[in-house]
C-alpha cells in the first residue's frame, strides 16, 4: 500500500504539479467547458421551448454565422496569436493596434456595401430552398457575425497573453448572463423562438463584448505600423482563403441536406453534431491552453514528439468519452429528457463522434501549418477536399438523408488526418535535418 502511495505521489509531481500546461488546462477546462457546452447542458430546455422546425432553422442560421464570422475575421486572429510572441512591450501593443485597424478597415470595406445594397439577398436565395423570414432576422444576423468576429479576437488575445483569470471571467459571465436572458425571453415568448435567440443572445453578448473590449483597447499602443500589417496579411491571407473554402467544406452537408430534406432533418442532424462536439469542446479547451506553449517551443523534434504523444492519448480518451456520450444520450431518451421525435439521432451519433475525433486530430496537426508559415498547404488541401466533399454529399444525402451526411463527413475527416499526419511528419523531419546541417 505504501509503495502505491509513493507511486501515485511520484506521478502527481511528475505529470501535474510540475507541468504548467496541465495545470493551466485544469484551471481553464472546468469553467471553459461549462461555457462551451452550455447549449448542451441547457439542451432539454431549448428543445422544449422551440419547435423541431425552429430548432433546425436556428441551427442552420447559427452555422452560417459561424462560417461567415470566420471568413470576415480574415484570419487576423491567427496573425495576432502568431505575432504576439515575436514582439514585446510597445512593439507588441502597436502590433495589436495595427492588426485591429486592418480588421476594421476590411469590415467597413466588405460589409458596408453588402448591408446597404442588400447584396446578401442573393446569398440567401442560394442558401435557403425553404421559405423563411430572413429579412426579419437580417439585422440580427449581421450583428451576430460582427460580434462573433470580435469575440474571436478578444478571446484569442486573452489566451495568448495568458490572462487566464480574465478569460475565465468572460466565460463565466457568458454562461450566466447570456443564457439566463435568452431562456427568460423564450419562456415569455411572443414571437418566433429563432428571432428571440438571435436577438437576446447576441445583444447580451454585445454588452459583454463591449466591457471586455475596453480592456482589450487599453492593451494597444495607438501607433499604426505597416511592418506589422504586412506580416499579418502574410499569415492571415491563406487562413482567410481556407475559411472561405471551409464554407464549402464544412457547410455543404447542411446546405445539401436543407435542399433534399427539411428543417426537421436538420434539427436531428444538428442535435447529433451538438452531442458529438463534446469531443471538440474538450479539445478546444486544451488547444486554447496548448497553443502559446506550442508556438514558444523552437525545437521542432521535441514539438512533434509531444504532438504524437498527445494524439495517442487523445484518441484513447476521446473514444472512451464517445462511449459515454452515446450511453448518456440513450438514457436521455429513456428518462424523456430529450423528446422521442429526435430518437433517430442515436443511429448517426457514433459516426459523428468518430468524425469529431478525427477532426480534433487534424486541428492539432494544423498548428504546424501556422508554425511553419505554410498556411497555403491547408488552403490547397481544403480546396481539393471541398470538391470531394460536395461530390460525396450529393451522392449520399439524396439517397440516405442524415445517414449519408454523417458518412460523408467521416470519410473526409479521415482523409484529412492521413494527409496532415504524413505531411507534417515529413516537414518536421526535413526541417530538423536542415537545422543540424
Amino acid at each position: 500500500m505504501s509503495d502505491n502511495r509513493i507511486s501515485i505521489a511520484y506521478l502527481y509531481n511528475k505529470y501535474y504539479k510540475n507541468s504548467i500546461l496541465l495545470k493551466r488546462f485544469a484551471n481553464v477546462f472546468s469553467l471553459d467547458i461549462l461555457v462551451r457546452a452550455s447549449n448542451l447542458f441547457l439542451l432539454p430546455v431549448y428543445l422544449k421551448l422551440m419547435t423541431q422546425e425552429e430548432y433546425g432553422l436556428f441551427g442552420y442560421i447559427l452555422a452560417l454565422i459561424g462560417v461567415f464570422s470566420q471568413i470576415l475575421n480574415f484570419g487576423l486572429y491567427l496573425a495576432q496569436v502568431k505575432l504576439f510572441h515575436d514582439y514585446a512591450g510597445e512593439e507588441r501593443r502597436s502590433m495589436i493596434f495595427s492588426i485591429n485597424v486592418l480588421l476594421v478597415s476590411f469590415l467597413v470595406f466588405f460589409v458596408t456595401p453588402i448591408y446597404f445594397f442588400k447584396l446578401d439577398r442573393f446569398i440567401v436565395v442560394i442558401l435557403f430552398s425553404h421559405e423563411i423570414n430572413y429579412f426579419g432576422y437580417r439585422n440580427l444576423v449581421f450583428l451576430a457575425i460582427l460580434v462573433s468576429v470580435y469575440v474571436l479576437m478578444i478571446q484569442s488575445y486573452l489566451m495568448t497573453s495568458e490572462k487566464i483569470k480574465k478569460y475565465q471571467l468572460y466565460n463565466f459571465l457568458k454562461l450566466v448572463f447570456v443564457n439566463s436572458i435568452v431562456i427568460s425571453a423564450l419562456w415569455a415568448r411572443n414571437s418566433d423562438s429563432v428571432l428571440i435567440r438571435l436577438k437576446y443572445g447576441y445583444l447580451s453578448e454585445l454588452v459583454l463584448l463591449t466591457c471586455f473590449g475596453v480592456y482589450y483597447i487599453k492593451q494597444m499602443n495607438t501607433k499604426f505600423n505597416f511592418k506589422y500589417v504586412k506580416k499579418a496579411i502574410k499569415i492571415a491571407t491563406p487562413t482567410m482563403l481556407s475559411a472561405l473554402l471551409g464554407m464549402v467544406f464544412n457547410f455543404s452537408d447542411k446546405f445539401i441536406l436543407e435542399k433534399y430534406g427539411n428543417f426537421k432533418d436538420l434539427a436531428v442532424y444538428n442535435l447529433g453534431i451538438l452531442l458529438a462536439t463534446i469531443i471538440t469542446l474538450v479539445f478546444s479547451s486544451f488547444q486554447s491552453v496548448f497553443l502559446p506553449f506550442f508556438f514558444k517551443e523552437k525545437d521542432i523534434t521535441k514539438n512533434f514528439n509531444q504532438t504524437k504523444s498527445i494524439l495517442i492519448k487523445m484518441t484513447g480518451i476521446f473514444v472512451l468519452l464517445g462511449i459515454f456520450i452515446v450511453a448518456g444520450a440513450r438514457l436521455a431518451f429513456v428518462f424523456h429528457i430529450i423528446q422521442p421525435k429526435y430518437f433517430t439521432v442515436l443511429f448517426i451519433l457514433p459516426i459523428l463522434i468518430l468524425t469529431q475525433i478525427s477532426q480534433t486530430m487534424v486541428l492539432l496537426l494544423n498548428n504546424y501549418i501556422v508554425y511553419f508559415e505554410i498556411v497555403y498547404v491547408g488552403t490547397i488541401l481544403v480546396f481539393v477536399l471541398s470538391f470531394l466533399n460536395i461530390g460525396l454529399n450529393l451522392y449520399f444525402i439524396p439517397r440516405y438523408n442524415i445517414y449519408g451526411a454523417s458518412f460523408s463527413a467521416l470519410i473526409i475527416s479521415l482523409i484529412s488526418f492521413v494527409f496532415y499526419y504524413y505531411f507534417i511528419k515529413w516537414k518536421c523531419t526535413s526541417t530538423a535535418i536542415k537545422d543540424i546541417i
